[in-house]
């Protein structure tokens, strides 16, 4: 598709583009830092907060936001990701001008996985300084379900984005489709009868990142 005739449309809005980066620069520091722990731990759950607040927003704009950011308009059966997946083997996909069935599953497992691990993060410990800020507010079983699906999330979660830069790596070598690019200026070759206009209505944005914005800032302000 690099050499597609065609042109570029604009396809994913600024939000979701500021959402897709900011959300895989704190997935490497999450990791990074869980790796290393010890000092680094405060600000493991500090980012963490902040990605909870991530996935709150994505989660509103993903009712709220313009065409391709919403669920209504992407969510798609695991048949029809299968069926997808079945033509990318035999090497003639159908394309999409947003997320293909396949990737639409990958998007929800990730917001989902990833808003699982941020709220089990809040009610855990590492056994040594740092508690999670609604730690002592739950039982002592909640506290010991929270963490253990804490850290066996976090090797789903990986093989999850492991999957995904595959997937982005394919589309991009094997069926010329710029994912990336795309994904840095919105915009992607289309035919003409695929192209949507993008309207983002800031009344709702304002909305969506006050009510983040709100939750992450509440979760900052506790002791941890």
């Amino acid at each position: 598709m690099e050499n597609n005739p065609h042109s570029l449309t604009k396809v994913w809005d600024v939000p979701t583009r500021i959402f897709h980066w900011a959300l895989v620069c704190l997935f490497l520091f999450l990791i990074v830092s869980g790796e290393i722990g010890n000092d680094w731990m405060r600000m493991h759950m500090l980012a963490g907060y902040l990605l909870s607040g991530l996935i709150l927003f994505r989660f509103i704009w993903g009712v709220v936001g313009s065409y391709h950011a919403r669920f209504s308009n992407f969510v798609r059966s695991p048949r029809q990701a299968l069926h997808y997946l079945q033509k990318v083997v035999k090497g003639h996909a159908n394309h999409y001008a947003g997320h293909n069935p396949a990737g639409a599953i990958m998007v929800i497992a990730m917001i989902v996985g990833l808003g699982i691990q941020a709220l089990t993060g809040l009610v855990t410990t590492d056994d040594i300084l740092w508690n999670g800020p609604l730690y002592h507010l739950v039982s002592a079983d909640l506290r010991e379900f929270g963490g253990t699906i804490h850290r066996l999330l976090e090797v789903g979660l990986k093989i999850i984005v492991a999957l995904h830069v595959i997937a982005v790596l394919i589309h991009k070598f094997l069926l010329k489709e710029p994912l990336i690019a795309a994904m840095v200026h919105g915009r992607k070759p289309l035919p003409p009868i695929e192209k949507i206009v993008i309207e983002v209505r800031i009344s709702l944005l304002i909305f969506a990142v006050v009510v983040s914005a709100g939750w992450v800032i509440w979760l900052w302000s506790l002791p941890i």
